[in-house]
């Protein structure tokens, strides 16, 4: 019985990457996340041509300056 359920918990998900998950820890921490308006999804917000824009939907959530 033990050997079964071992076996099950091996093939029921992906294993769990440990290096990955203290990263998303430590950034979780420090608050690196922040939500997105649009998709609700706890994101880094990235720098792209001027703006920040959401990684995930890939919606512009800081605006630069001028823009509307």
């Amino acid at each position: 019985m033990e050997n079964e359920n071992s076996d099950n918990s091996k093939k029921s998900g992906k294993e769990l990457d440990t290096k990955k998950l203290d990263e998303l820890f430590e950034k979780l921490k420090l608050n690196k996340f922040q939500f997105c308006p649009y998709c609700q999804s706890a994101v880094e917000y990235v720098w792209v041509h001027g703006h920040y824009q959401c990684p995930k939907c890939k919606n512009v959530v800081i605006s630069c300056c001028g823009e509307s």
